[in-house]
């Protein structure tokens, strides 16, 4: 048996190329970090600040489909259940599948989110008193929620929307 040197280069995980410098260790766990281009090498950088906790934004004017792969379905992937409810929504004709996302928004939970989200998100609500929602909201805020879908259901629309802002400001 005869052994042969390799160099590290000719070791290294495939995706991974020479280091020009030594990585630098970051928290960014709930942090915005944005990636400009869709190329392989773009998504690998944007696959790994995932795995790091940040909330990755990719910025390109054409995905290859490495980046197409990363980014489809990354949002729901994320959140308890989400990657069995995403599986059973893809089962769906594309064409027609936003149908079946949108079933029951904002008015009940289908039987598929049943079946695949947390118990903790399916229960989610937003009601209580003017200070438990302020509460409430200030906490959204600080995971970084931008926004409250609130579906006013009585007469005076025009009046419930405004007591919801400002019971939440």
């Amino acid at each position: 048996m005869q052994l042969v040197p390799r160099k590290p280069v000719e070791i290294a995980p495939p995706r991974v190329g020479p280091l020009a410098k030594l990585p630098v260790f970051l928290d960014l766990a709930g942090k915005r970090v944005v990636v400009a281009g869709g190329s392989s090498a773009a998504a690998w950088k944007a696959e790994l600040l995932a795995a790091a906790g940040a909330r990755v934004e990719v910025y390109a004017e054409t995905l290859e489909p490495d980046m197409a792969s990363c980014i489809a379905g990354a949002g729901v992937d994320n959140l308890p259940g989400g990657k069995g409810w995403r599986a059973e929504v893809e089962r769906f004709p594309e064409r027609s599948r936003h149908l079946y996302v949108h079933e029951g928004h904002l008015v009940e939970l289908t039987e598929r989110d049943r079946r695949n989200l947390a118990p903790e998100l399916a229960g989610m609500t937003f009601s209580g008193t003017a200070a438990q929602l302020r509460e409430r909201a200030a906490g959204l805020a600080a995971q970084g929620v931008a926004e409250i879908v609130y579906w006013p259901l009585g007469g005076d629309v025009a009046g419930e929307l405004e007591r919801m802002r400002a019971a939440i400001a």
